[in-house]
């Protein structure tokens, strides 16, 4: 099992103001010390610039800003934290809505184990009617002891397995959005990654 590219992330849903979030006001408000910040832009200009400091990308938009981790590590998670729970806090006056915490993996080999899990009732009777299936995904929400994540497990056109990851919460200050974060964000992977291997005995490649 390998982590899915760009899928760790911290999602803030709220009504924001990008014009304030500039690559000068994110360094200097957000980050300790002086970092070089690097923007990059998107040929399609319906999506946002996104800019990177350190081991971080952050992409604000209207709606949402989204934090992703740009090599996937404990390191990267805790600044990632530290930076959401910031952001609200010094943008206090903003409505939040909800925050969402995201992890991916594909499981590219030992693929036979999982294959009954899409053995859905009415395959059959889909492909005798011509059709053809070329994705198929499982949606669940779990709970448990307080914490909440949508889990979707899906199966693309190369026979790989997804397993996408959505802790969310609703949220309406800036301390709801501390309270789902400080300190959890690493919990919320290791609990992952336990569950992948519990359940489906998956682990992450040591390379990975």
């Amino acid at each position: 099992m390998i982590i899915k590219e760009s899928s760790y992330s911290i999602v803030l849903a709220g009504k924001w103001n990008p014009a304030i979030l500039t690559p000068a006001w994110l360094a200097a408000n957000l980050f300790e010390g002086n970092h070089q910040v690097q923007i990059e832009f998107s040929l399609n200009f319906d999506f946002p610039p996104r800019y990177k400091i350190r081991n971080i990308t952050i992409s604000p938009s209207v709606d949402k800003v989204i934090l992703l981790s740009n090599d996937n590590s404990d390191d990267s998670l805790t600044l990632l934290e530290s930076v959401a729970i910031k952001l609200c806090a010094t943008l206090g006056h903003t409505p939040f809505v909800a925050v969402g915490v995201n992890f991916g993996f594909i499981e590219k080999q030992n693929k036979n184990s999982l294959l009954p899990l899409m053995n859905f009732p009415d395959s059959n009777n889909i492909t005798d009617s011509g059709w053809n299936i070329s994705n198929q995904s499982i949606k669940r929400s779990l709970s448990k002891e307080g914490y909440f994540t949508n889990l979707k497990i899906s199966l693309d056109g190369n026979s790989d397995f997804h397993f996408d990851f959505n802790y969310h919460y609703p949220t309406i200050n800036a301390t709801q959005v501390s309270e789902c974060l400080s300190e959890k964000v690493i919990d919320y992977k290791n609990q992952c990654i336990t569950l992948l291997n519990e359940l489906f005995n998956l682990e992450i490649e040591e390379n990975a």
